[in-house]
């Protein structure tokens, strides 16, 4: 679990909430929730702000910048994957 993704599953654990009533309140899906939990995909930094928001939280900007990272990551992956792709055909 990446440190975006850790810190909103903190942030989610310290609220008492359920997943679906922490989501709704950051207006996310609780399945976003859960992905995250399990590594399968990355918060987004406006998700991050969005939740923050929810619990008047500010994130820090360690977490933020990870996020960023994360997404720059995941764009070169797909980047990569979609040239391969072409290539092939």
């Amino acid at each position: 679990m990446n440190p975006a993704a850790k810190w909103l599953f903190d942030l989610y654990k310290s609220s008492g909430l359920t997943k679906q009533k922490f989501a709704k309140r950051c207006g996310m899906c609780a399945i976003q929730i859960s992905r995250w939990e399990r590594g399968e995909q990355d918060p987004y930094p406006a998700s991050i702000r969005k939740a923050g928001a929810a619990f008047g939280v500010e994130p820090p900007e360690e977490i933020i910048e990870a996020a960023e990272e994360a997404g720059r990551s995941r764009r070169v992956k797909k980047h990569r994957k979609f040239q391969s792709q072409n290539r092939r055909e």
